[in-house]
């Protein structure tokens, strides 16, 4: 069997339990404040039965990830993964 998932994920605001919590109000709290965060996952399978008890598995994912931050003094600072 040969398959492929793909997933991504992608958040623009913060939340305090179910409430919106706005930019300001993070950097009251604390010294950074993430404005924005995006996932993308590739999953590609393979599975062989050599027999009926014995089935082998194999995943290779490939991920791609941003977060934009914004610190107190105003700077912003993004990063950027991929794996």
């Amino acid at each position: 069997m040969v398959g492929y998932r793909y997933m991504h994920t992608d958040f623009s605001h913060n939340l305090e339990g179910t409430r919106d919590v706005s930019t300001g109000e993070v950097l009251q709290r604390y010294p950074v404040a993430h404005t924005a965060m995006s996932m993308e996952m590739h999953m590609a399978e393979l599975m062989y039965a050599p027999s009926e008890r014995v089935t082998l598995m194999a995943m290779v994912p490939y991920e791609a990830m941003s977060m934009d931050h914004l610190l107190r003094d105003g700077t912003r600072a993004p990063t950027r993964i991929r794996a």
